[in-house]
């Protein structure tokens, strides 16, 4: 079912989107429940990610748990930029992993 009652586009339906995105602790939860290994992440940040600062980012985000604040203040980046960043890496992740 679509956003209004009727049949999603190529059958997907977008009710879980929708709740992630309304509820960010939801999305954690699913990165967090795919067991991905830190090991192979790294791998696939250094394959996948051509940017150098974006990388770096990807790595202490999501392999050391820095927080988007105190990379926003080392990279000289705002909260937002960095969690697209992180957001667009996650994605990559998922696509290679």
């Amino acid at each position: 079912m679509g956003p209004f009652g009727g049949p999603t586009e190529k059958g997907v339906s977008h009710e879980e989107t929708d709740h992630q995105r309304r509820h960010p602790a939801a999305r954690m939860r699913k990165w967090k429940d795919n067991n991905y290994s830190n090991h192979r992440v790294v791998e696939v940040i250094d394959e996948y990610i051509h940017n150098a600062r974006d990388r770096d980012i990807l790595r202490e985000k999501l392999v050391d748990g820095v927080t988007y604040d105190a990379l926003a203040g080392k990279y000289d980046l705002t909260y937002e930029r960095v969690r697209d960043i992180v957001r667009q890496g996650k994605k990559t992740i998922e696509t290679f992993y």
